[in-house]
């Protein structure tokens, strides 16, 4: 019988945080709903990693476990997870995370009430890996991707600010319950282009595709790193290849992402011509506002300054 819901985990050394690795397992199988799959990609890990999955793997039948010989990088990583799901819909699940038993249930719930949505999230508590409470991330009002139009929501998740002008995270959208076959056509539609900020690059394509929905209901426990991703995977293909591109060879690869898409429609394209002009204006705005910090005199700052405010008041917030 063909899985409800399939959570793909991809990790890599995650025993060097074993009583999370375990945590995230243990409350996977504690979903609620019923359908539940997890495939686990594991990228070469050289420690007890595989040892623990496969131990999971043989004691429930409702874990699938693969294992590359060496670490193919996390790209490659995440897109076996989502080739293995069989499920119809899918959750990128990260193997240090905690979910509550109804996230499943729930999401996948409002997702079924409403046909036009690609993706449903709820609010998000973060913690240390010592588990001292950090924050509680939600949306509301116009910030609310929920409340948002397709075209809004892809410039705001590239602003990474909302209509308002206040910055949010709405990137935490990648952590929600998608349609899987919304997210195979992102991830494995075509070569998954590297550019800047890349999960805000795939949920731009996802907003263009349907609506964002979202749960004001605490269903996810997300553990937050003293060192960013970047810096803790250094030598990963991904992390080294952001650093070498520029901002408009990024911009370039986002247009070719938007515009061979498998799932955007010619309608939908239309809507990518405002909000790549959109982002290129922003980032030409941002590069202007560095240099001439760095070189001009301070009298020709002032009246280039002056143009941009006058630049963006055109553009509206963000």
């Amino acid at each position: 019988m063909k899985p409800l819901i399939t959570f793909g985990l991809p990790v890599y050394n995650s025993a060097a945080h074993e009583p999370l690795l375990h945590r995230a397992l243990n409350s996977l199988l504690a979903q609620t709903c019923s359908g539940v799959e997890i495939v686990i990609s594991d990228n070469g890990s050289q420690d007890r990693t595989g040892e623990i999955c496969r131990e999971y793997a043989r004691e429930h039948s409702s874990i699938r476990y693969h294992r590359f010989s060496c670490n193919y990088g996390v790209v490659n990583n995440v897109r076996q997870v989502v080739r293995m799901a069989q499920g119809e819909y899918f959750t990128l699940a990260g193997d240090d995370d905690c979910w509550h038993p109804g996230f499943a249930e729930r999401l996948v719930q409002r997702l079924e009430q409403t046909p036009d949505a690609v993706v449903a999230m709820c609010r998000v508590e973060q913690y240390t890996p010592a588990g001292e409470l950090l924050d509680i991330l939600g949306f509301q009002g116009i910030d609310c991707p929920e409340n948002q139009s397709r075209l809004v929501l892809a410039m705001a998740l590239l602003r990474k600010r909302g209509p308002s002008g206040k910055k949010v995270k709405n990137n935490l959208f990648v952590k929600g319950v998608f349609r899987s076959r919304i997210f195979k056509g992102i991830i494995l539609g075509h070569r998954m282009p590297v550019v800047n900020n890349n999960e805000r690059e795939l949920l731009c394509e996802a907003a263009l595709a349907g609506r964002f929905l979202y749960l004001d209901e605490c269903l996810l426990h997300k553990n937050v790193w003293p060192r960013s991703f970047v810096k803790r995977n250094s030598s990963d293909p991904l992390v080294l290849q952001k650093r070498a591109q520029g901002w408009l060879r990024q911009t370039w690869l986002l247009t070719l992402r938007l515009g061979r898409s498998r799932i955007l429609t010619v309608r939908d394209r239309l809507l990518m011509v405002p909000v790549l002009a959109d982002h290129c204006l922003r980032m030409a705005d941002l590069r202007c506002r560095r240099l001439a910090e760095a070189v001009l005199p301070a009298q020709l700052q002032q009246l280039i300054k002056a143009g941009l405010t006058c630049l963006r008041r055109l553009r509206g917030p963000g």
